[in-house]
């Protein structure tokens, strides 16, 4: 007998599970029911603060998400759709339904638009539940600079936004088994189960289910049911981080600023299409601009970007109470928006509680590596701009230790590149969405899983390919897109 009865479970309270979960439970006739392994965020005071958002990294709530709000709680708060190319693309590999036309009105419907640019254009909205605005006032003049530079290199600036278990019978999702208080129990469905784990825990949950690749399942013991490409085609955007010093200390954010309160230091981007993809529409290179006053600590390792003081020897430094070494200056992120490198997500064992095996395989493809260097070479050409050059912006060297390689050689750059790169927690694709004939598909168009009924997949896992810009709203609008497909079914 089971514990709960519901017509629909929502597994996992993230940026798209929580949505489908709200606009499910609309219908007073429906009993839905979210289900989440974590805590309310309330018992994290750091999520309300931006600027701490980088402290919560690698604790409990990074991959696993655990908090309500999953990513949409701890993020770097960056309201970005992608390029309407992108959707078109999924529309193109099968996604019917998904293209610019069919997504932008549940962008539309999601926002509640308050910034204090475009604000007449009929591609932003008012009255909708996320408040989309721009702080101006917390908005430095090292920012301002920035995009001032783009003009003088020929840019152009534009409006960027243009462990639970299924239980399956007869092929059918009847619910779910899931720990409570040390306990298991069960919950069975009316309708439907619905998984929006996110792109690392959705495949895993399917696959402990007997939904993925059968050799695998197999080689865990798992009765394979639907033997479907599950964890393939792991997609994240990767980056590196080139440090400026800025003369001009008040053109930047500082301790003594208040803009821990209202950004993170994100006030900036560049999207750049380079050479590289002359068959595609969309920008292949993300430049973010950060600033801020930024620290290198004492005792991080000297191959983490974001505290390598040991890779800056020989400059002046002031020390705060904790021991940091700090200075005035900006980040320049160059971020490769389309990488050609595909990692998976696989089982480690059939014990839900063990966490899957993260392959990502970050660069393995050398024109990911060709794309980032471009990257670098055109942050380096802001930093060198008049306007840049207004606050005194000097960028640090980029030169391997101990390398008798020229700094800006594509050699030197090259290494730069494999040693420094980073995620930017973005990760898509692990239950690609589009036709039931295509074999590299795990979900078609209206979210349902091959061959099982009774069953979606609703999260960024859905993502035929990475989107030209940072991950949440797009996985908002899949939360929102799908709600709506499931209550026309």
């Amino acid at each position: 007998m089971a514990d709960f009865m519901c017509d629909f479970a929502v597994v996992g309270a993230g940026s798209a599970g929580c949505v489908v979960a709200g606009r499910l439970s609309e219908n007073f006739d429906n009993e839905v029911i979210l289900f989440e392994a974590g805590p309310s965020n309330a018992e994290f005071p750091s999520i309300s603060v931006p600027s701490e958002e980088a402290s919560l990294r690698k604790t409990q709530m990074d991959w696993q998400y655990e908090v309500i709000g999953g990513c949409c709680a701890h993020n770097s708060m960056v309201w970005s759709r992608g390029h309407a190319a992108d959707f078109d693309s999924w529309e193109r590999l099968g996604a019917n339904g998904w293209g610019w036309e069919g997504v932008l009105p549940y962008f539309l419907k999601l926002e509640n638009w308050k910034c204090d640019i475009y604000c007449d254009s009929p591609l932003h909205n008012e009255g909708g539940p996320i408040t989309i605005t721009n702080h101006p006032e917390c908005r430095t003049e090292a920012s301002k600079l920035f995009v001032k530079s783009g003009t003088e290199l020929g840019y152009n600036i534009i409006d960027i936004n243009g462990g639970q278990n299924i239980d399956i019978v007869n092929k059918r999702a009847v619910g779910i088994r899931f720990i409570q208080d040390g306990k298991e129990k069960t919950c069975r469905v009316r309708k439907e189960v619905i998984v929006s784990g996110g792109t690392i825990q959705s495949p895993q949950l399917l696959m402990l289910s007997g939904i993925g690749p059968r050799a695998h399942l197999e080689n865990h013991g798992i009765t394979c049911i639907a033997d479907l490409p599950v964890g393939q085609n792991l997609q994240d955007h990767i980056g590196v981080q080139l440090k400026a010093d800025v003369e001009k200390r008040d053109s930047v954010h500082t301790l003594e600023t208040t803009f821990a309160s209202c950004n993170n230091g994100n006030e900036a981007a560049a999207f750049v299409k380079t050479g590289h993809e002359p068959e595609t529409s969309w920008p292949d290179i993300h430049i973010g601009a950060v600033s801020n006053f930024y620290t290198f600590g004492i005792d991080e390792p000297d191959g983490f970007p974001l505290n390598s003081k040991k890779f800056y020897p020989n400059m002046g430094y002031d020390m705060d109470r904790e021991g940091r070494y700090r200075r005035a200056g900006m980040s320049f992120i160059p971020i490769v928006l389309h990488p050609r490198s595909v990692g998976e997500i696989t089982l480690a064992s059939s014990d839900p509680m063990q966490p899957p095996l993260i392959d990502p395989r970050y660069l393995e493809d050398p024109l990911d590596v060709e794309v980032l260097v471009e990257g670098i070479r055109i942050a380096k050409r802001c930093t060198e701009t008049i306007s840049m050059k207004t606050i005194g912006t000097k960028l640090l060297t980029l030169k391997m230790p101990d390398s008798h390689k020229a700094e800006f050689s594509d050699e030197n750059l090259e290494d730069f590149v494999r040693h420094f790169a980073f995620t930017l927690f973005h990760p898509v694709g692990t239950c690609k969405m589009g036709k039931m004939e295509d074999p590299t598909t795990v979900v078609d168009p209206q979210l349902r899983v091959h061959g099982i009924s009774g069953l979606r997949v609703v999260d960024a896992s859905i993502m035929p390919h990475l989107t030209s810009g940072n991950t949440n709203a797009p996985c908002i609008m899949i939360g929102e897109k799908g709600a709506d497909i499931i209550r026309n079914t």
